[in-house]
């Protein structure tokens, strides 16, 4: 993942664009566990929310792998298909934590 690219996609410097990602990092993983605990619950409104939330999110980022199946979760619940939504959560943690490897990858390459 060209997290370079995705700076100068979204017009930062790459110092306001890592603050930013940080924090995008920290909200898709709260997300991501409303979605697991929403789906064990078998709650289609927890399901929703955090998938629109992480749909935008993924979205201000150019980030459209996790924008398409964070919509596609989103689409499954609203029609309260939690079982459908369940593969695609788990292929989202998937791409999750290469996102958060590539992140640490380029953290480590810019410290002193």
């Amino acid at each position: 993942m060209d997290l370079e690219a995705l700076s100068q996609n979204v017009c930062l410097e790459e110092e306001e664009f890592y603050e930013l990602f940080e924090l995008f990092i920290e909200t898709a993983l709260q997300d991501l566990h409303k979605l697991e605990t929403g789906l064990g619950a078998r709650n289609v409104y927890d399901v929703l929310s955090a998938s629109h939330s992480l749909k935008g999110a993924a979205a201000n980022f150019g980030l459209e792998e996790i924008r398409e199946l964070a919509e596609a979760i989103e689409m499954s619940a609203h029609k309260k298909c939690l079982d459908e939504a369940a593969a695609r959560i788990n292929t989202l943690r998937v791409i999750l934590e290469q996102v958060i490897d590539a992140h640490k990858n380029k953290e480590g390459t810019t410290e002193g």
